[in-house]
């Protein structure tokens, strides 16, 4: 699984790493990036290349938002939503890409089995906490843990007028 499509103008791309080394108890990590960022920005975490990658212990998939990296997303307006990147319809796609991972076959049986974790960075964990309002219960509960990484506030920061 490389590509999930959410939309029909939207696929969101996913690096999985998963070693034959990994213990069968290990929870499988799922990545979201900040603004602006990829699927990359976890390299040093989820590459088997790396010196500090956890690849070794836990599987892991890094996902792409729409627009980023190999994903897509709608470039023209369309619809009542249009190229809305906001953080509603990444929500949407993390909770398409979530229930995919609870069928396929390669990611299956380790989110049932082990459970997800979701680390989100800034607008990723943004992402992370709208998706979970969205999530089925069945999917609800293959969530087993949330990192927030320097979370993005929950609204805009409206700050005071400039002082002269």
């Amino acid at each position: 699984m490389e590509f999930v499509q959410t939309s029909p103008e939207t696929k969101i791309h996913l690096r999985l790493v998963k070693e034959s080394s990994i213990s069968d108890s290990s929870p499988l990590l799922v990545f979201l990036h900040y603004w602006g960022g990829s699927s990359s920005t976890w390299y040093k975490l989820t590459s088997p290349d790396s010196p500090t990658s956890l690849s070794a212990r836990y599987p892991s998939i890094s996902i792409n938002n729409r627009g980023w990296g190999q994903s897509t997303g709608p470039t023209a307006e369309s619809g009542a939503t249009g190229k809305d990147y906001s953080i509603a319809p990444l929500a949407q796609d993390l909770v398409a890409v979530l229930q995919s991972l609870a069928t396929n076959e390669a990611t299956a049986s380790i989110a049932k089995d082990n459970g997800i974790v979701l680390v989100g960075h800034s607008m990723g964990a943004k992402v992370a906490l709208a998706a979970l309002e969205k999530l089925s219960d069945d999917i609800l509960a293959l969530v087993k843990g949330l990192v927030l990484v320097a979370p993005a506030p929950p609204t805009p920061l409206i700050l005071p007028p400039r002082r002269a």
